[in-house]
């Protein structure tokens, strides 16, 4: 009865939900018939309140006086009509300045996934020619990883392929036969339909679909040029390679979408012939092609190239001069370059008024007005940089009747595509080629409801769009320009808050079903995402720590820290400069020197001081406090943060730096002390104006998993010197830009990157040696451990300081190790079991005394929870030994009054996580603004 009951309520919602998109959809259809463009309206007359959107002005400028991006065009559609377009500050700081104008063109980058390939698919779909559950060994056969050819299309579309995140650009290939050779030996690190890993290889894949199934007599091969008359078939296409039924996505995506839907700048572009060549075998745009300085002169410039080019394992190699020139007219994403331009993830140039025209069409169930087609060939036009469009245009369709009504996909395939598909155990949500509800949902903003979709791009673009009040955002900036440092994840958060926070005509009820219908549509598809994963573990599937394969990564990775990456660019960013280190025996880059000695030795940087945190400059003293020492290879000061009463930098030690540097391998969770380390120096660095770099360095636990209860804000210490979760899932410059930012540090903070590191990697997949973070921190099992055991260190228990494996063990004189191991087994604590075992600790608590107690055993890393194993653990000692566990000692590291309070009670794991789930949740949309892997 309770079943039925139960189904009855969730086929009456999506009875209603269907009913509620009818109705959306044929109010704003009726409203589009005539055919006509956008109209401008003032935002009163639509349900708008004008006072609100005017506040977009302030945000941008303050973003671009604090040069997080050097311009910005914003346009706000409600209800089919302008309600705000605006420019704000320059497209271009380097050669030249250049003011931003609304018809600015812009490298869209990942906006490219929904706007070009993921409605490519779509329209494929409707055609006939393709199913959302046909495997990609359909289509591409000589694949090599039988997992792969499994992987379906919506699979693809929703970035639970299993494919990595990119290619490795440290391996050499270039133009599409590169592409599907790497692709061809690419293995899956998931099984699919496991795991979501935002994943361009999953739509580079999804383009090559397109051009196989596109059909074109001749062969994808055509395009229309900006130039007079100019066609060219490329030698690549001459060769015969290329099936005569194939059709470019570019070619495919200019008729089906951007042609008919009159967005008459967008397209993928690429340079026609000629450039120099580098021996990293990609193609530098010379001034020759620039020839129609009209088209050039609105496209936005991005990174040069040089900077471009060092992301993915990739490293510039061309010379010096070549590596200063500024991509404009050129795809910034490094493989998309590689690839020509033309590319399933990125590649795609458009104008905030284009992107308008696309997001009504969706917002008209995929209706557009019928547009005025540009003629194939222009006269009077003289440019080499080649537009990735059809030529083959007859004279007939050169012009349209404006009247008419012309659909891009059915109202159907609209629903479908912006529909929520769960991607997470914990029910994160992505639409087909759109995000919902994940760590990548930023730019949703605090009040657009759930159930809204949209998409950022690497470059600074974004869309969101809200059916329930018929309302879309599109924010283009070149925020990589001129030197890639550039940050508006925060900003373009911002923006969609204002905006949804300006919108006067929707009823709240609209808002409350439509957020009702979205999660239970969630919660039907959780149970079936949850069993997968469980299908795929019992399969064997899922590689565990202990396998004889840790891991799907390839075995070839190497992970190059921020010391790494400083080093092989000659130390450009520390030109010059008098700077202070902050690190210890961590600090070391791939060849294992250390960063001290890097540092030392380079000729046009001067290192004149050191600081180090607990456990000292070697990280081998595990005291209370560590005075102020010389370092005996450099003769260099070493001033102690970990003494008592100061653990931070003093004035005079800093004076006359010009930089800080700070280099320590952080373990990823919160009680370690080196994050409070980071945030006192940039505190200190704040005061005295100076900048401060963070050599990046990976989470050693993956930088995916979060768990844990928040620190309180009243009871933040040096063992928690933010209100973040016991295992954040961040890097330390992640978290550092974080505590910059939140804490209002107002610190120039500057992160040096990591290359070929990913959020899922465990230490043991970066190709990186391990080195003791500190004395009792002596493997990657024991750092695993570590979040959960660690808790449990302040109270009356020892967790193995003073044996072979510290946090590998929990044990007390008055603890009965079967007792406890049997309660915990019993307990079906996910990857992980416990043996009872006795042990005598040689330091710390209980010194020389035989314990009781059990050892941890983690069985599958990837399913291990460690703070749930913890609070698994303080539950059963609180049941089993209520008189002898002192449970108010908890709170030391825990520092969160609401939990504690529940382990007191007595609750178990399950309903402490039910309480910590909504922080923990509003964490997951503060920590997305910070990623930047």
């Amino acid at each position: 009865m309770i079943f039925r009951r139960e189904f009855s309520i969730r086929s009456n919602r999506a009875f209603l939900f269907g009913l509620f998109l009818i109705c959306v959809y044929l109010r704003s259809s009726a409203a589009e018939i005539s055919g006509q463009a956008l109209p401008v309206a003032a935002p009163a007359s639509v349900g708008m309140n004008a006072a609100k959107l005017d506040q977009i002005e302030g945000l941008v400028n303050a973003d671009i006086a604090d040069k997080k991006l050097p311009g910005a065009v914003v346009i706000v559609g409600h209800r089919g009509k302008i309600v705000y377009r605006k420019a704000f500050g320059n497209r271009s700081l380097v050669p030249t300045v250049e003011k931003m104008t609304i018809d600015t063109i812009f490298d869209v980058a990942s906006l490219t996934k929904p706007v070009a390939t993921a409605t490519s698919i779509m329209i494929l779909v409707e055609q006939g020619k393709l199913r959302l559950n046909d495997t990609v060994g359909k289509f591409i056969p000589d694949i090599d990883d039988p997992e792969a050819k499994k992987v379906t299309i919506q699979q693809l579309l929703t970035h639970t392929s299993g494919y990595r995140p990119d290619f490795d650009l440290g391996e050499k290939w270039t133009g599409r036969e590169g592409m599907l050779a790497a692709l061809k030996k690419e293995k899956l690190r998931n099984p699919p339909g496991t795991r979501f890993v935002y994943s361009d290889i999953g739509f580079i894949v999804l383009g090559e679909v397109v051009q196989r199934l596109g059909g074109n007599e001749f062969g994808g091969s055509t395009f229309i040029s900006d130039s007079a008359d100019i066609m060219k078939v490329p030698d690549s296409f001459k060769s015969g390679e290329i099936q005569t039924t194939e059709k470019s996505l570019g070619v495919f995506t200019y008729e089906n979408i951007f042609q008919r839907l009159n967005m008459s700048v967008t397209k993928f572009r690429q340079p026609s012939t000629g450039g120099a060549i580098t021996n990293s075998g990609l193609q530098i745009p010379g001034k020759e092609f620039y020839t129609d300085s009209k088209t050039l002169q609105l496209i936005a410039p991005t990174e040069n190239i040089k900077g471009q080019l060092n992301y993915l394992g990739s490293t510039f190699a061309g010379d010096e001069k070549s590596g200063s020139h500024i991509l404009r007219g050129f795809v910034h994403d490094p493989t998309s370059y590689r690839m020509g331009g033309v590319a399933g993830h990125a590649g795609l140039f458009s104008t905030a008024d284009d992107l308008a025209r696309y997001c009504q069409m969706l917002l008209n169930g995929g209706v557009a007005p019928a547009p005025m087609l540009k003629p194939a060939r222009e006269q009077g036009r003289n440019t080499q940089l080649v537009d990735y469009a059809l030529t083959n245009v007859r004279a007939s369709e050169t012009s349209a009747d404006t009247s008419k009504v012309v659909r891009i996909l059915s109202a159907q395939t609209v629903a479908k595509m912006t529909a929520p598909y769960v991607v997470s155990e914990d029910g994160a949500t992505r639409g087909l080629g759109w995000d919902m509800n994940t760590s990548f949902s930023a730019n949703r903003g605090e009040l657009f409801p759930l159930g809204s979709f949209g998409h950022t791009g690497f470059t600074g673009t974004g869309i969101w769009i809200d059916r329930v009040s018929q309302t879309f955002v599109v924010f283009m900036s070149n925020r990589v320009h001129p030197d890639g440092k550039g940050d508006v994840g925060p900003l373009r958060a911002k923006v969609s808050t204002v905006v949804a926070s300006a919108i006067e005509d929707t009823p709240i009820e609209m808002y409350r079903l439509a957020e009702s219908i979205y999660q239970s549509q969630v919660a039907a598809q959780v149970p079936a995402f949850r069993e997968r994963v469980e299908a795929a573990k019992r399969a064997g599937e899922q590689l565990s720590a202990n396998s004889h394969q840790p891991s799907a990564i390839p075995k070839n990775i190497t992970v190059l820290n921020g010391i790494d990456i400083l080093e092989r660019n000659g130390f450009k960013e520390l030109e010059s400069k008098r700077i202070g280190l902050v690190t210890n025996h961590t600090g070391r880059n791939l060849a294992g020197k250390s960063t001290i000695d890097v540092l030392f030795e380079a000729k046009n940087v001067k290192l004149t001081s050191l600081f180090a945190p607990e456990h000292g400059i070697r990280g081998e003293l595990d005291t209370e406090k560590i005075d102020d020492s010389k370092d005996e290879k450099t003769g260099l000061p070493v001033y102690s943060l970990y003494k008592d009463g100061m653990r931070r930098p003093k004035p005079e030690q800093l004076k006359d730096l010009d930089a800080i540097v700070y280099d320590i391998q952080d373990i990823g969770a919160r009680f370690y002390t080196y994050t409070a380390t980071l945030k006192n120096v940039m505190e200190e660095a704040a005061k005295l104006g100076k900048p401060i770099y963070i050599l990046d360095r990976p989470n050693p636990i993956n930088g995916n998993d979060v768990e844990g209860s928040l620190a309180d804000e009243d009871k933040l210490s040096f063992i928690a010197a933010h209100t973040i979760p016991v295992r954040y899932g961040l890097t330390i410059g992640e978290l550092g830009q974080m505590m910059n930012a939140e804490r209002k540090i107002g610190a120039d903070l500057r992160v040096i990157k990591m290359e070929g590191w990913s959020r899922s990697m465990w230490f043991d997949e970066t190709g990186q040696t391990w080195i003791n973070p500190s004395p009792n921190m002596r493997s990657l099992t024991e750092a695993t451990l570590y979040p959960g055991i660690g808790l449990l260190e302040t109270t009356n228990v020892s967790v193995g300081r003073g044996t072979d494996t510290p946090f590998e063990v929990v044990g007390a004189p008055w603890l009965d190790g079967q007792r406890l191991a049997k309660y915990l087994n019993e307990r079906n604590v996910r990857g992980v079991r416990f043996v009872p075992i006795r042990f005598k600790p040689n330091t710390s608590v209980f010194k020389d005394e035989q314990v009781g107690g059990v050892n941890i055993v983690i069985t599958d890393r990837r399913a291990f929870q460690s703070v749930r194993t913890g609070f698994e653990i303080a539950a059963a000692l609180r049941k089993l030994y209520p008189t002898e566990w002192q449970v108010d000692r908890y709170a030391r590291l825990l520092v969160n009054g609401e939990i504690l309070a529940a382990v007191k009670r007595g609750d178990q794991s399950q309903e402490i996580e039910k309480l910590i789930k909504p922080t923990l949740d509003e964490f997951a949309r503060r920590r997305a603004s910070y990623l930047r892997y």
